[in-house]
């Protein structure tokens, strides 16, 4: 183990939680994520709904329960 080693873990314990902490705030501290609101749904799976200017104003909008 170069002296280098114990440093770079060091910093590695450090980066994690602060990398990972908006994603847990994001799940609103509960480490679940929230789904509810307003979605666009499609009964089919097509290459070009990937593409940003794709207009989906057709699609139904479904609204998911949960806590909001």
């Amino acid at each position: 183990m170069s002296p280098r080693t114990p440093i770079m873990l060091h910093i590695i314990y450090i980066l994690i939680p602060v990398l990972l902490s908006p994603l847990l705030v994001s799940c609103g501290g509960s480490g679940m994520l929230s789904l509810a609101g307003p979605w666009k749904i499609a009964d089919e799976d097509r290459g070009e709904y990937k593409n940003k200017n794709f207009d989906d104003a057709s699609w139904e909008t479904v609204y998911l329960p949960g806590n909001s």
